[in-house]
């Protein structure tokens, strides 16, 4: 991946979901449930695009497998009699005509055809809770919804039926599937190795699926607003020596997405306490000409912000700018604007408006070599190259100014928040 943007965040990501206990502070965890959000974003993923087209325009290759079954019977023999049970079920029964026999029989819903089946049944039934609780405007809605139209119709496809494909294939299977000559069995086991490496979390594969189908298809504006509230996450957990933990990352307004200790950093999400600010005479005025041209006026909605978790108190809110070949200044224009007036929506619950705007931090994607720099009573400006070298200075404005920030000793230990109790939130 050549894209700086993505691939920082890619590596930032990544952190979170590497395997184990052993990660240091400045790394991260991860929730088991999020394990869930990676299979939700799986069923979205190349290998199984793959394996759904190619199923789609090539269902001729599916093949019946040969396999054995041992039945009893009193009627036509169709295999090898097994002579030790046959002579056993005839004393028990007392029915000389009783025989146990193995019989071949050939089917749709064994071996390769397995891996196929319930790989494809396990994507559509993730990929169909996918598109349930994405909004409408989110980058993947579109592409989900398309792929889940072409999963039901390869299963419509497929003359598979018996209900033992809802368990999961054996080594066996998959085994047969890997080495099969037909390429769409290969390709249900890619896709089936896929999900179990995931499920391991599996580093690279990790790392693959984050690339491919997490990051890549988001858009840049809201790359880099992920990419400020990971730094954010970064830096606080630097600072009070947790383990930061990641709750769950899809586009869209959710709420908490990362728990840092006694903190939590929520994305795309205003959060409970916040009520919209009184707005003027016309300000309510341009609101209505927008209406009338069929445009929203839009909501009030901070890119990230954090907040204490114990009190619901909000700390500080994250404004992201992402532009290409905008003037600096006119973004960070917008971008103070908007702080200010996030902040004043948490003035009724809170009262300290002003404190939140010091507290604050303006992401702008480049400054030229032109650092803006203010007191400790405006917003801390950053740029992407400063989520590479840490947060650490906003940060400090961050813990100074909460009260309820665990005391550090100097030992390297927060003396209030442990992993253990980080990985429990």
């Amino acid at each position: 991946m050549n894209d700086e943007l993505a691939a920082s965040l890619v590596n930032l990501l990544l952190r979170y979901f590497r395997k184990g206990a052993e990660i240091d502070a400045s790394g991260g965890s991860v929730s088991e449930s999020s394990t869930d959000m990676l299979l939700l974003h799986w069923s979205i993923s190349r290998t199984v695009q793959a394996l759904v087209q190619y199923a789609r325009g090539n269902s001729h290759e599916l093949q019946s497998v040969l396999g054995s079954r041992v039945l009893r019977t009193d009627g036509a023999i169709r295999g090898r009699i097994l002579a030790a049970e046959t002579i056993r079920a005839q004393t028990i029964t007392a029915n000389p005509g009783l025989y146990v026999v193995e019989e071949p029989f050939r089917s749709f819903d064994s071996g390769p055809n397995r891996v196929l089946g319930w790989t494809l049944r396990l994507a559509s039934r993730y990929a169909r809770r996918f598109r349930s609780i994405l909004p409408l405007e989110a980058t993947y809605f579109e592409r989900t919804t398309e792929l889940l139209a072409s999963v039901r119709q390869v299963e419509h496809i497929l003359p598979i039926t018996n209900d033992a494909l809802l368990q999961a294939p054996n080594s066996d299977d998959v085994r047969a599937a890997r080495s099969s000559r037909i390429r769409l069995y290969r390709l249900a086991a890619d896709a089936y190795d896929a999900m179990r490496a995931l499920e391991r979390r599996d580093e690279h594969a990790v790392a693959d699926l984050l690339r491919t189908a997490l990051v890549g298809p988001m858009e840049r504006w809201r790359q880099f607003e992920l990419a400020l509230a990971l730094a954010m996450a970064s830096a606080i957990a630097d600072r009070i020596r947790v383990v930061p933990v990641l709750a769950e990352i899809r586009p869209g307004p959710i709420g908490v997405i990362i728990h840092i200790g006694p903190y939590a950093l929520r994305w795309q999400q205003s959060g409970p306490t916040y009520d919209r600010p009184h707005l003027e005479r016309w300000e309510l005025r341009a609101e209505e000409i927008l209406s009338n041209y069929g445009i929203s006026a839009g909501s009030d909605r901070p890119d990230v912000v954090l907040s204490d978790v114990s009190s619901g108190r909000t700390l500080a809110v994250g404004e992201a700018k992402y532009f290409e070949s905008e003037d600096w200044k006119d973004r960070l224009r917008d971008a103070v604007s908007q702080v200010v007036t996030y902040s004043r929506g948490y003035e009724a619950s809170q009262g300290d408006t002003d404190a939140i705007i010091g507290r604050s931090v303006i992401a702008l994607w480049n400054v030229n070599g032109q650092t803006p720099t203010a007191t400790a009573r405006d917003p801390f400006v950053a740029t992407f190259a400063d989520f590479r070298s840490g947060l650490g200075g906003w940060a400090d404005r961050v813990l100074e100014g909460s009260r309820s920030a665990p005391p550090f000793d100097g030992s390297g230990t927060s003396s209030s928040a442990s992993v253990a109790s980080v990985a429990g939130g």
